[in-house]
C-alpha cells in the first residue's frame, strides 16, 4: 500500500475530501517525525510504538580488512501484541472487517 492508496481508503470510508485527508496524514506524519526528531517515543494505541535506536560506533575484522560502522540511529517500529498475533496467524482481513463495523468506518 503507497501513500496515495492510503489517501484514497480513509477519504472513501469517512466521506471526507481527497484534499482535507491529505492535510490530516500529513500533519499526523509530521508530528510524529518531530517527535523522533526531538528524540521521543511515539505510542499510538491499539496500533504500536515507534521510536529511535541509538547505535554505538563498532569496528569489524575480517581476515582481508577492518570495517569501521559510525555511531548512528534508527527509526524502529514495534507492532502492537494484538496486531502481531493477527498478522501471524492470517487474521488481518476479519480483524479489518470487525473494527469497521465496530466503529462504523467504512458502513458508508
Amino acid at each position: 500500500m503507497t501513500r496515495a492508496d492510503l489517501l484514497r481508503i480513509v477519504a472513501s470510508e469517512t466521506d471526507e475530501p481527497l484534499g482535507i485527508v491529505e492535510q490530516i496524514v500529513a500533519a499526523t506524519f509530521a508530528t510524529i517525525r518531530a517527535a523522533l526528531d526531538a528524540g521521543e517515543r511515539v505510542d499510538i494505541d491499539n496500533f504500536g510504538r515507534f521510536s529511535v535506536r541509538q547505535y554505538e560506533p563498532r569496528t569489524e575484522r575480517l581476515p582481508d580488512r577492518v570495517i569501521e560502522y559510525p555511531a548512528h540511529q534508527q527509526v524502529v517500529f514495534k507492532a502492537e501484541r494484538e496486531w502481531r498475533r493477527v498478522v501471524n496467524t492470517g487474521m488481518a482481513a476479519e480483524v479489518a472487517v470487525a473494527l469497521s463495523v465496530e466503529t462504523g468506518v467504512g458502513n458508508g
